[in-house]
This record gives C-alpha cells, sequence and structure tokens, in this order.
C-alpha cells in the first residue's frame, strides 16, 4: 500500500505511475513478480467492491478499534 506521507516528495505521483508502467509491463510480459498488494487493491482492480473487513489488511488498529465500537455501546464513553 503506498505510504500515507509520499506527498512530501514533490514527483511521488509520478513514481507511482512508473511503478505502474513498471507491473503492467511485467504482467503484460507473463513475468511473475515478488510484490504483493493488499487485498482491497485485487478487490478494485476485479471490480469487486470494497466492505468493512478489507481495512483490517489496510489498518488492524484502526479496524480493530472501529469493530470494537461497532460491538459495544459507545454512550458510556462520553
Amino acid at each position: 500500500m503506498p505510504n500515507q506521507k509520499s506527498y512530501v516528495h514533490p514527483d511521488h505521483i509520478r513514481f507511482f505511475k512508473f511503478i505502474g508502467r513498471v507491473i503492467g509491463k511485467a504482467l503484460f510480459e507473463g513475468c511473475l513478480l515478488e510484490c504483493y498488494f493488499v487485498k482491497s487493491i485485487y478487490k478494485m482492480l476485479i471490480g469487486q467492491k470494497l466492505n468493512f473487513k478489507d481495512l483490517e489488511d489496510l489498518d488492524n488498529d484502526l479496524f480493530k478499534n472501529l469493530a470494537w465500537g461497532i460491538e459495544n455501546d459507545l454512550t458510556e464513553l462520553e
């Protein structure tokens, strides 16, 4: 997953475009790559809708905290 702070480098968009082209070229040529995407990226590539469970791969702590908030009564926290 791209780093959320990548914007600090002025050419960060060009880097993403470049790596996208490299991955696309490798796939087109039938080369196997030893890199992995989070499950949500694969789902977006094939057109599936994302759900709450997909957040677990991206940010596990945020997922756990939100899941706890869904399962418990938050009125006690004020």
